[in-house]
This record gives C-alpha cells, structure tokens and sequence, in this order.
C-alpha cells in the first residue's frame, strides 16, 4: 500500500511538472508577438476573430463582440486588408460567424473584405483551415490574453506569421485561465500529430472579394454538410436561404453520382416563417442509394430554388460537392427518382365533445400539421425519410419498393396519432390516411 501511494505522488507530480513545462514554454515563446494596441503590431495580410459566445438574442456577447472591435480597429488602422471571422456553424442553434459579419459591416467594414470560416470548430482548426484553405501566410489574431498565447503559438508551429493584440474585458471568469492551461497540452498533441481539421474543402483566396466566398451567400447558406464532406444516408441537411428561395414553406434538394444520376431526393423544411426576403433556416433529411463499386464515389449535392411557375428564368440551384461513404443498400430499390411511393393526410378528431348522428358543422376531423416520420419496418425501426406536411395535413414522400412504418409525430399526449404500417409496391404511390385522436368526449 506504502508503494501505491509513492507511486502515486511520483505520477502526480511528473504530471504536474509536464503541465508546468508545457505552459511556460508557450507563453514564453509567444509573449513577443502579443501587443497592447492596434498600433504597435506589425502589419498583416489579415485580421482572424476566433468565435465566441452569442447572447441570447443572438448578437455578439462582449468576450465576442471586443474580438471583432480590434479586428475593426486594425482594419481602419491600415495594419490589414481583410477580416477572417473564424467559428463554430455545425448546427441551425449555434451560428457564430454570421452575426460577426453583420457586426463588422454596421462598424463600416465593406462586405468584400469580410471572410468567413464556418468550420472553425476548434483553435487548432481556425489557425489550420485559415493557412490551408484560405491562404493566409501572416495574421494578426484578436482575442483575450488568455487565449492569444495558444492561438499563435499554433498559428506559428504551422507556419503562418501570427501576431496578436489584446481584446480583453472586465468581466472574465477565473475558469477560462484554468480551462487554458489544460488546452495547452492539447495544442502540442494536434501539432505533434499534425491532426487535421474536421472539414476542409475547397481553397478560398484571402486576397479575393469575401462576396463571392461562398457563391451561395446571397441566397443560402449551408451549415452541414460541407464543401467535399464525405456523406452517408440518411443525411442530415442544414442550412438557411432567403424566403424567395422557398415556396410553401420548402424547395427540392437531390443528390447526383459520378455519372450524374439522381440517386437521392428530399425536401427541406423551412424551420421559421419563410414569407420574407430575410435568410430563413431550414432542415432536410435526405435518404440515397450508391454504388461502392462505381469508378468514383464522387456526388453533388443540389439545392434547388422552388419554382412553381415553371418559367426557366424563375430556376436556380447552389451545388456542393461531396464523397459517398460505403453504405448498406437498401432492399429492392433500383435507381432514384422512384416512381412509388406514398401520398397522405393527417386528421385529427373528434372536435367536439358529443358527436351527433348526422354530425354537427364544423365538427368533422381536422387536417394536422405535424411531423411525418418514415422507418423502415424490417431495419429495427431504422428512419428512411422525415418532412412535414402541409397547412392541409397532406405530405408525400418518394419510397423505394418495400415495408414501412409511416408516424406522425406529436409533441404532447394529444392528439395522439396511430402509426399506419404500409406495403409499397413498385409504380405505386400509396394513399393513407393517419387519424390522430384529440381525447375529446
């Protein structure tokens, strides 16, 4: 036990003296290139905001909020031509460089110069993705004190010319300190390892006009999946477009293979009111087929403009390039668009408390608009596909030949809806009918 315990001490404290070397190296290393003031640090091709938190609201916190104000300072100082916001935008919850951008250009910073990096998951991944995607060989990195001697000490292992200014504030917690000196030993492993970011995709010039990086951001942007993303089914689609990119609240979203068949298809749901010409998010969930044998596992993914004209000068499409994984094929499904399927509607009743023989106006069942899941029924309840339906109730979804289950999805007890399990047979577009009872007696 005696040994243990020696041990034990001996570990401790070879840890703790590692943690120690580890930090005072780092900040020892970076401390020169760190400045108080806009206008002490050398000039540099761009300025990189590392992202922040957002306030409930969805502006800038101040942590955020002081990062962007040097980057602003520094730009109308002269000491650089571009601003690189560099941030977390995985999710339609968590969008920090999009609010950053709208800060930058009410400070008076032209759109053209401002650039984004949505895939800016990490420190490590911002210095990285900034050098290899965006190009950029010298920085100036705005943050707080604690963060800039890690962030450049990354930024110059990888080989860009980092320099840092100060974008401290009163308010810091005592835990973002602790939390760094931790982070530390992970910056030496990522460049130890020469870890690569979660994304990377196609090369961005810094020195070009942020309005055409990328050339959806006038009309959508997409969070998940990236430019390259090697995908699987299903697929989980997020995204914002501008209300007239939609029409009822959607538009078409397809994916192509190497030959440039459809092999997938899926409609994105407006998750806000889309009667606006403001960006609107939206969600998909779209299921595909591919071929691992094909010569190229090589896709595009198009997002489709609705257009319920028809006229040809109405059409628009952003595509994106991605890899397909190596995925299960499903039963029996043949080459998308098919041509089965299953078309319905969704009731909800009774809707009023005594029913009468013949039925009272105004008390026939109702349409529902609510979620529409589609599992497969010999996968273990495994999703195929999910949408909602209409104002109507109605929903339609594309389906190759086989067994489901068919769930409208319902946030309370009631209405509470019965799953309906269906038969879909080739060339055939099966109509339902889901009743979802109200607990009205």
């Amino acid at each position: 036990m005696k040994h243990l315990v020696v041990y034990s001490v001996i570990c401790f404290g070879l840890l703790t003296l590692g943690i120690f070397i580890v930090n005072t190296v780092i900040h020892f290393e970076t401390r020169a290139y760190i400045y108080d003031n806009a206008e002490q640090v050398p000039v540099a091709v761009a300025a990189l905001v590392p992202g922040a938190a957002l306030s409930v609201d969805g502006t800038l916190a101040p942590i955020f909020s002081a990062r962007v104000d040097v980057a602003v300072e520094l730009y109308k100082e002269g000491k650089v031509s571009k601003i690189l916001v560099s941030g977390d935008n995985s999710t339609l919850t968590h969008n920090e460089v999009n609010p950053a951008r709208l800060y930058l250009i009410e400070k008076g910073v032209p759109s053209e110069d401002i650039f984004l990096d949505h895939a800016g998951f990490d420190t490590y991944s911002s210095m990285y993705r900034a050098r290899d995607i965006f190009g950029v060989s010298s920085m100036i990195i705005t943050t707080q004190s604690f963060h800039l001697y890690r962030s450049i000490f990354i930024a110059r292992h990888l080989g860009i010319e980092a320099y840092g200014v100060r974008a401290d504030v009163s308010n810091l917690l005592f835990r973002n300190y602790i939390r760094e000196i931790f982070a530390n030993e992970k910056a030496i492993i990522d460049l130890v390892t020469n870890r690569q970011p979660k994304f990377l995709g196609d090369k961005i010039s810094i020195e070009g006009n942020g309005n055409d990086e990328p050339p959806e951001r006038e009309y959508i942007h997409i969070y998940s999946p990236s430019l390259n993303q090697t995908i699987q089914s299903p697929l989980t689609i997020t995204g914002e477009a501008r209300g007239t990119w939609f029409f009822e609240a959607s538009f078409p979203i397809v994916v192509t293979n190497w030959d440039g068949l459809i092999v997938g298809q899926a409609i994105a749901q407006a998750k806000a009111d889309w009667m606006t010409e403001d960006f609107v998010p939206f969600e998909a969930t779209l299921t595909f087929t591919s071929d691992p044998s094909a010569y190229s596992q090589k896709g595009t993914l198009i997002f489709k403009k609705d257009n319920p004209s028809g006229l040809p000068e109405n059409d628009d499409a952003f595509e994106i390039p991605i890899n397909f994984a190596s995925v299960e094929q499903p039963d029996n499904t043949g080459i998308l668009p098919f041509d089965s399927g299953v078309h319905g509607t969704v009731l909800r009743g009774p809707i009023c408390p005594v029913m009468q023989n013949p039925p009272q106006p105004g008390c026939d069942d109702q349409p529902f608009e609510t979620t529409i899941q589609i599992f497969y029924s010999n996968k273990k309840g495994q999703l195929f596909a999910e949408g909602l339906t209409d104002k109507n109730g109605v929903f339609s979804f594309a389906l190759p030949p086989g067994e489901y289950t068919v769930k409208a999805v319902s946030e309370t007890v009631f209405p509470k809806c019965t799953p309906l399990d269906i038969s879909v047979n080739p060339n055939e577009i099966k109509d339902v009918v889901i009743s979802c009872d109200t607990g009205i007696r």
